[in-house]
Formats: C-alpha cells, structure tokens, sequence
C-alpha cells in the first residue's frame, strides 16, 4: 500500500491476485513455527532498518540550463503604452523574470538603449514587419537581435500583445498553471532561447471559462460571497485567463444570494475584466420548472412569462454583462411550444434592450423519451429545437465529462455524442456556435472521489477541438465561435485540463503529444520520464478505463444517483452491482471475473510502477517543481488504490457466490482505503485555497451544504461501497438504499 514517508509518497505494496494470494496464505501457516523459532533467538531490535525509499534528482530549470547564459547586469523591459493594461504586462514580466533569472527588480528597468538584454512588448507595425508577422498573425515571438539580445512580443492589438507577453514568458521556462499559482523555475541568470520565431492565431472568437457556481467550487465564494479578498481572487482569475490566451469568464447566477451586494461585489470586478480585454457573462436558467439547483431564473409560469422575463433581464443587467446565455435544465422541461415561446422572448427582449451584449442557449443532452417531440411535422430532439428561432440567438452545445463527440461512448442515456457534432455542424454560418463541454463531471465521477483523470479529459477535449476544426474546415463552414469550458475545480490535477484545453484553442492541429509536452517539459531534467508517464497513465485511462468500460468500477455513487436510476433515469453508465455475483451463472462469473475484476487488476499493475517513478522523482525535485510532481504523484497513487479497492470488493462478492468467505477480501479493500485516505489528507497541505472551503461542511450558496472536495476527504464514496459489498458478503443480499451513506452532506 501507499504510505507517506517524511511528506513523500512511496508505493510499498502491490495487491496480488486470488489464486497466488491463498498460496502465498498456506506458505505463510507452514512458515509460521520457523519464524517462532527465530523469534526466540533474536529480537525486534536487531532486525535490519527498513531501506529509504529511492530519489531521483529532478531539476525544474534543466532544460534552460542547456542555453547560454546571457550576461545581463541590466534588462530593458519596453512595453508599449502606458494605459492600466500596459503597466499589469509591465509588472508581470518583471516579476517573472526576478524569480526566473534570479535578478533584481532593479536590474529590470533600465532604457532599451543602455541596457544588456531587452524584451519588448509591441503592437507596432514597423516592429510586427521586422518579426515577419504574416497576415492573419494575432500574435509572433521572436529573437531579433539588434547589437544586443532582443526578445519580442509582437501583438496585432493591446489584447493580442498581452497574450504574446506571457507567452514569451513560458517560452522562457515559466507556466501559468493555476490561477492562484505560477510554476517559476529558478535558472540563476539570464537564459535566453538561441533562436525563437514562433506565429500563433485562433479562429476561436470567444475562448474561456464557465466558474460552474451551481456546485460548491473554489470559485463559487469568489463571486458570491462578497469581500475583499474575494475580490482579489476574482481578479486574479481573470489575470490567469489572459496569461493563457483567454478572453471570456462566465457565471451561473445563483438566486439565493444577495443580490444589491452581489451587484456592487461584481461591477468593480466587470470593469477590471473589461480594462484586460475579457469578457464577462452570466447564466440564468429560463424556466424554473427545470431548475433542479439554486439558479437564477427569468419565470416560473407560461402565464407570467411576458412580463416576468424582461423584468428578470432588467434585474439581471444590473450588471453589466457582455452577454446572458439561457439553460433549458437536464431531466425536465415545458413543452416545446411553450420553452421556444419564452425563449424568443428572452432573446427579442436582448436584441432590443441590450443589442451589444451576446445571447445564447445552451443545447443540453438528456436522452429521454419526452425529450424527443414532434414539431413542424418532424421528430425532433428537444435541445435542438432553437434552431427555428433567430439567428441572434447564438447556440452554446453541451457535452459532460470525459466524453468526446467522436468516440463511441456517452451519458444521459446517449450512445455516444454524435449528435451534438453534427448539431454544431449544421448551424454554422447561421448563428454564432460555441462549444460547451467539461472538464470536471465532479459529482461522484472524478474529483470528489477523488480520481486523476486529466489524461483522459484532456484526450477528450483534444479530441474534440482538432476534430471540431477539422470538420469545419473539411466542409467548406466558419470555424466555431467559441470554446467555453465548464469548469468544476481546479485541485488534484484539474487546472490542468482548463490550462492545456486554452493552449488547443491556439493550436488546434497540434499532435495531442506536443499539448501535453507544455505540462511535461515543466519538469525539467525528468521532463522526457514525466512525459512518458503521463502517456502512460492516459493510455491506461484510454484503454481500460474507456474502451474496455471500466470507469463506472472507478467512480462512486451518492444516495441521489442510486435512487435516480431505480426510477429509471441514467445519468452515467453504471457499474453491475455487487449482489448480481450472487445470481450470475458460473461462466457469466467467470467472464465478469475475467473483463471486469483482472481489468481493474491490470489497471492498478500498470500504473503502481508510474507512481513508484513519480515519487522518487517528487522526493528528488527542487522546490518550484515539487507541489506540481506531487499533485501529479499523488493523483496516481490513489488511482491505485481504487483500482485495487474495486477489485477487492468485487472479488469478496464473487468468494461469497462461490461459497468462499468474503471477508479477508473487505478487510483489504478497507486497508487500500486507508492507505488513500493517508495520501489524499497530505495532498490538502497543498491545496492552493483554504482547507475548509474546500472540504468542509457548511451552508453556502449552492444546493450542496459542504465544499466540493468534502466526499474525497471522507472517502465517503469508498465507505458506501465498501458497506454495499459487505451486506452481499455477510448477508447474502443487496444492502438496503436507506442504510448507505447519502455521500450528499
């Protein structure tokens, strides 16, 4: 199992399977008098200590360690300009570049013409044509020395220049990964790429992120419980999306807040966004028949609607938001009439009172029998119906979790998400398209349980945006809009999804490798190992947990996902419960035994060596890279340890149909439990918000009374399949829905 040694992680143990596990058993009972003879010949204390487990050096700055170094008693840092946007580029790159090149602030201020290395930062022409910019260009960087090492980043505008900064930025060895924390390595001098040209564009127009309030994320008390130093976390939010490219923050508005000082909270926070060349929108839902959660919503009564939707918009524009996108809600909805009635309103209601501001409806994916209705003499799909309202109404198409629009697997009762392709598809070039998929499910799927299934999100998304592009451009149509992301949390590893997703947005046909290569390459020294790593680890995802359908044995189940199946709604694809070992045939136990169980077995056999490698790797790194390796480290242990718990418990339901006993089979799945539990309280020390707000229980906005990483720290998913398990072992019988954990408090 898993422990922690001095702070690090260290695999010690690997879970064998049955049949060498009862051998090794009876090994052990005839060994048994030896080792008592031996005990009374020499004691405890003369055992020989347990070795340390092994490190491996790893050097964050080791790949800038291979260029020369410069020598640069003063650096020139030229921006032009001298609004409020010129002067954050300014102090941000002078800030970097103190803690990357180890220099003084002081060092980093001196005029262009007198000083040793200069960076600029430019929107001219004069300049944009001595970098080679080429028509279509938004942003170069560049090495152009002119009698001394120059560095440029050129931008087509203010906004596009701000990006090139940054980027010219991580192209020097720092990244942006999370918006509360910089990965700076620490070179010592002045390194400088030998030679830089590189040209970026995006058809993307609108590029960012949904903060999906309705859960009790990190960044849900940001907005919604006004203070100062919420305040700052907002806007340090809004400085991450422009140092990665983006250009868009959302909100799902929350009705249960205060609104006047939820208002005088977010317009300060709006003009900042605004100054930074982001836009900001909100999300309300349209009617409240279908609000399932604590959202905002324009009416509640077809009746009401013609008045009860402008005055809502009037209340909502308060603030004053680049664009209001509507939801139609996941498992409930009006009548087709009814729902395309009160959403032409909305959007006429827009069109004339705010026409600047955009306007959306976000297409969701519930496959339900009343989800698909007649209309205009056709069998149509209930989220796609906006199609026969006006163009101004732009579309925002939905997908969940891991899943793509191209491979063969999906949930809510989907087959796959085909269909949200090919809606896209067909509304191109007559509304604006922007695609809306996730990069968290959170509620007992990913995060929460908590699993590291950043590879496979980040297959998925990549998946999806070079196909996307791909598709468009092979079909003669306009490139999406826009790339929303719906983003439910950044702990264990899920910034990473959010971060690397922007970077797509700029390079689309960029080979998924060369994507995730911009985490890796962090990594310095271990950067090749890390990558290897990583491609292992999302193989395995791939392979195991998609194509051969094991993530459902992964996950977990609250009380409300159970209970929504047992009347016949689906919202993911479902594990086969522990009590079907009990009545399966012998082949058909045997088969699951085979697919299933040594699938998970296999799962956990592949990966255990990954995390061995990663946590010598952590106990050897330097310190700008050791919380990264660590949260790397730590979200594959614990993909190990669940593989192994599912197993164990699956194989203690298969002894109790075989008339074996079950329960040495429990008590080891409850061993790998606590072993995770050990690995998931460290990884809290990390967290880069406060403890409480992220696992505690308490009353907040949202429908959830506790932070959203609560159910990982009480393992409470663990604990409520371990009791299901041990019913059918001890009882013979499905473990009753009333006496389970809820795993919703």
């Amino acid at each position: 199992m898993n422990s922690v040694i001095n702070g690090r992680l260290a695999l010690t143990d690997a879970d064998p399977p049955a049949k060498p596990r009862a051998m090794r058993a009876l090994g052990w009972s005839l060994a048994l008098p030896l080792f008592a003879l031996a005990a009374s010949c020499k004691s405890a204390d003369d055992a020989p200590p347990a070795p340390p487990p092994p490190v491996i050096a790893c050097s964050g700055n080791a790949a800038r360690d291979a260029w020369p170094a410069v020598e640069a008693r003063s650096v020139a840092i030229a921006v032009d300009g001298s609004g409020a946007e010129a002067d954050r580029v300014r102090a941000d790159v002078t800030r970097v570049l103190a803690e990357l090149w180890g220099l003084a602030p002081a060092a980093l201020s001196a005029a262009p013409d007198a000083a040793d290395v200069v960076l600029r930062v430019s929107t001219s022409t004069e300049v944009g044509a001595k970098v080679g910019a080429r028509a279509g260009d938004a942003y170069v960087l560049s090495r152009a020395d002119e009698g001394r090492p120059t560095l440029v980043a050129w931008g087509r505008d203010e906004a596009n220049a701000s990006y090139a900064a940054y980027a010219m930025l991580e192209e020097l060895g720092a990244r942006f990964f999370h918006p509360m924390q910089d990965h700076v390595p620490r070179l010592g001098a002045a390194r400088l790429p030998p030679a830089l040209d590189v040209h970026r564009a995006t058809t993307f127009t609108r590029r960012g992120i949904q903060v999906h309030s309705l859960h009790p994320i990190e960044y849900t008390a940001t907005f919604f419980e006004p203070s100062a130093a919420h305040a700052d976390e907002a806007r340090r939010l809004v400085d991450w999306l422009v140092k990665t490219g983006q250009n868009h923050l959302q909100l799902f508005l929350l009705q249960s807040v205060d609104w006047p000082a939820f208002v005088a909270h977010m317009r300060p926070l709006v003009d900042y966004a605004h100054a930074r060349h982001v836009t900001v929108g909100a999300v309300v839902q349209l009617w409240g028949g279908a609000s399932l959660q604590n959202a905002t919503v324009l009416t509640r009564d077809e009746a009401s609607a013609p008045t009860e939707i402008p005055a809502q918009l009037e209340k909502v524009f308060e603030v004053p938001w680049d664009g209001v996108d509507l939801a139609l809600g996941e498992f409930l909805s009006a009548g087709p009439e009814v729902m395309l009635s009160m959403l032409d309103l909305a959007t006429q209601t827009m069109k004339s009172r705010w026409p600047a501001a955009q306007v959306h409806v976000h297409n969701h994916v519930g496959n339900y029998p009343e989800l698909w209705v007649d209309y205009k003499g056709e069998r149509s799909f209930y989220y796609h119906l906006p199609r026969h309202l006006d163009a101004h109404l732009g579309a925002m198409v939905h997908t969940l979790a891991y899943y793509d629009v191209y491979r063969p697997w999906a949930m809510y009762g989907h087959p796959d998400f085909s269909l949200q392709r090919e809606y896209m598809l067909s509304q191109l070039g007559k509304r604006k398209v922007s695609y809306f998929p996730e990069s968290a499910y959170w509620i007992g799927t990913d995060v929460d349980v908590p699993l590291f299934l950043a590879p496979e999100y980040l297959r998925a998304r990549w998946l999806d945006v070079s196909g996307l592009t791909r598709d468009a451009r092979e079909r003669g149509l306009p490139p999406l809009d826009g790339h929303v992301m719906f983003s439910s949390g950044h702990e264990w590893g899920y910034w990473m999804i959010d971060y690397l997703t922007a970077r797509m947005l700029w390079q689309p046909d960029a080979p998924f490798e060369a994507i995730t290569a911009h985490v890796t390459d962090a990594w310095g020294s271990c950067g090749p190992d890390a990558a290897r790593a990583f491609a292992e680890v999302e193989r395995a995802e791939s392979e195991l947990l998609f194509d051969k359908r094991l993530m459902p044995y992964m996950q977990g189940e609250d009380g409300q996902v159970d209970f929504g199946a047992r009347i016949g709604i689906e919202i993911r694809p479902r594990r086969v419960p522990y009590e079907a070992m009990l009545t399966m045939s012998d082949a058909d136990r045997a088969g699951f035994e085979r697919d299933v169980v040594e699938g998970l077995e296999s799962f956990a056999a592949r990966l255990s060596p990954v995390a061995d490698d990663l946590a010598a790797r952590c106990r050897g790194s330097d310190e700008p890279l050791r919380a990264h390796c660590e949260e790397t480290a730590s979200g594959v242990v614990v993909l190990v340890h669940r593989a192994r718990h599912a197993a164990s418990l699956y194989r203690a339901a298969l002894a109790r149909a075989r008339g074996q006993d079950g329960r040495p089979l429990l008590s080891r799945a409850a061993e790998l439990r606590v072993a995770a539990e050990k690995v998931i309280t460290d990884q809290a020390k990390r967290y880069r918000f406060d403890v409480e707000r992220l696992t505690g229980a308490y009353k907040n906005p949202t429908r959830y009374p506790f932070g959203y990483l609560r159910q990982a720290h009480t393992v409470c998913f663990w604990h409520r399949q371990e009791a299901q398990a041990k019913s059918v072992v001890e009882d013979g019988e499905a473990a009753p829905l009333q006496s389970l954990r809820s795993c919703t408090d």
